[in-house]
């Protein structure tokens, strides 16, 4: 084969390869990859098509101040609140629970995403140490985690504290903003072909996986797909399924590491006291934890998780918001219609709906602080 017939192979191949990239992008994968209502984490690192939810994100006024945006002008802001945490504290699924606290209970809250650990305590001793927390004077702190990360984050022995000057903090949170520029660009029009051909891929390994293993219910190595005793969840079609994130799911910690994380809580809320401040700690339950009650065939390897109400029995000075035993009790005591969703199908993150039942939970908590 001369060179010239060579090149013509490798062109049509590649021609073959782009074409059906595209038909497959356009007939299967955009609808995956591309959320209509700011969720689908899942189903995105799953290559799984989801029907959409039958529950509509609702739109809060923005209300509360944004760290970033009015850390060089503290002083005319006024904060009762601050909060610090990981997506759930910074919109991901689709809102700020901040803006809810806001508009419904009068609150005023700073948020302060936590770069550059992406770890509420440490991001609150950086406030301490460089003198923003002084200038902020918030009533009350609430710090923020998903509970499959607690070890990680509070759970050492003996926590070590980074230090962080003041411009390397500024310049940290500078470095998270995305501007509105950047936002329009990240568009369906404008999709890189890397994008497209990588998402392509997760579909068909999904696709020959279930073909091989129709059984299994791990999709791949992040996601895995359970069936519900009840219908949960409003998608069509999918009312009694269950999309996890495995490596957030099955999370269980020793007695010591949760006596650490209760540790260190309790000396950041003794931290706290000494300038008034009341302290919040609020782990986000695990997804695959809210639902276990509900899973009908669970996985051999899979036990209860009682982090929750281990760490709730430990004495302490802060106080402890037990989202999963808020959830749960109004899955079993709530309006079946109502309690739809409260995690969205496709994605690792609440829906409105559970982010106002915690809100109203923690503001009955804090009536009298607030």
């Amino acid at each position: 084969m001369n060179s010239r017939k060579f090149s013509m192979l490798i062109a049509g191949v590649l021609g073959v390869f782009i074409l059906l990239n595209i038909v497959l992008w356009q007939g299967y994968t955009k609808d995956i990859f591309y959320g209509q209502d700011a969720h689908g984490d899942l189903k995105r690192m799953g290559g799984v098509y989801v029907p959409p939810s039958q529950t509509k994100p609702v739109k809060y006024t923005t209300e509360h101040y944004e760290f970033p945006e009015v850390m060089d002008n503290l002083e005319a802001i006024q904060a009762d609140v601050l909060t610090i945490g990981d997506s759930f504290s910074n919109g991901t699924g689709g809102n700020y629970y901040q803006d809810y606290l806001c508009s419904t209970y009068g609150w005023k809250i700073l948020n302060v995403p936590s770069r550059p650990y992406n770890n509420a305590l440490q991001m609150m001793y950086s406030l301490q140490e460089t003198g923003l927390l002084a200038k902020i004077k918030p009533k009350v702190i609430i710090l923020e985690s998903l509970a499959a990360n607690m070890e990680e984050r509070f759970g050492s022995d003996k926590m070590q504290i980074y230090t962080l000057s003041l411009s390397g903090l500024k310049q940290a949170q500078n470095q998270g903003k995305i501007s509105t520029k950047t936002k329009n660009e990240i568009s369906a029009d404008k999709l890189a072909p890397g994008i497209m051909i990588k998402s392509n891929l997760e579909v068909v390994k999904t696709l020959i996986h279930h073909q091989r293993h129709p059984q299994d219910y791990r999709v791949n190595d992040k996601v895995g797909l359970l069936n519900l005793s009840q219908p949960l969840f409003s998608n069509e079609g999918w009312e009694d399924k269950l999309l996890v994130h495995l490596p957030d799911s099955n999370v269980h910690f020793s007695e010591q590491t949760i006596k650490n994380i209760n540790n260190n809580i309790n000396a950041a809320a003794e931290l706290c006291r000494e300038q008034g401040i009341v302290l919040v700690f609020m782990p986000v339950a695990n997804k695959a934890d809210v639902y276990y009650p509900y899973i009908k065939d669970v996985p051999p390897d899979w036990q209860v998780n009682k982090t929750m109400q281990e760490l709730d029995a430990l004495p302490k000075e802060y106080l402890l918001v037990n989202t999963e035993q808020i959830l749960q009790q109004s899955l079993t005591d709530g309006d079946p219609a109502a309690v739809k969703d409260l995690f969205w199908l496709d994605d690792l993150h609440f829906s409105w709906k559970a982010q106002q039942i915690i809100s109203d939970d923690l503001a009955q908590k804090l009536k009298d602080v607030l």
